[in-house]
């Protein structure tokens, strides 16, 4: 099972209690209900927040990944060991044109590819 199913099924089954325990606190005081339903309510939210924790938040392009060396951009751009900046550029193109996001390519590729020349063009 996933961390989503299981999830829901935690939450089901605090709804089944939560029902059961209405229905079987019905003949004691208000006060009583309310603390059965707030120890309830309690619980869903402590499992539901242990499983937001164990999920990884997605990674921003701009922030968790490490910068791009010079060696790495070489290997993206396809390019020779000691390249020229017309290599560079030529390569570059050539890659965005057919890695472009208007013509069908992904964002993610077309932005490595940016990433890439900028690093090389310093």
């Amino acid at each position: 099972q996933s961390e989503k199913q299981r999830f829901w099924l935690d939450s089901l089954f605090f709804v089944y209690l939560l029902q059961q325990l209405i229905h079987d606190t019905f003949s004691l005081s208000n006060s009583v209900q309310i603390d059965c339903i707030r120890w309830c309510l309690k619980k869903v939210l402590l499992i539901s927040n242990q499983r937001t924790k164990k999920q990884k938040q997605p990674r921003n392009w701009q922030g968790d990944f490490k910068k791009m060396d010079d060696k790495q951009a070489k290997l993206i751009l396809n390019l020779p060991q000691f390249p020229t900046k017309d290599q560079v550029q030529s390569h570059y193109r050539k890659l965005l044109q057919r890695n472009h996001p208007d013509r069908g390519g992904s964002v993610f590729i077309s932005q490595l590819l940016s990433e890439a020349l900028k690093q090389l063009d310093k």
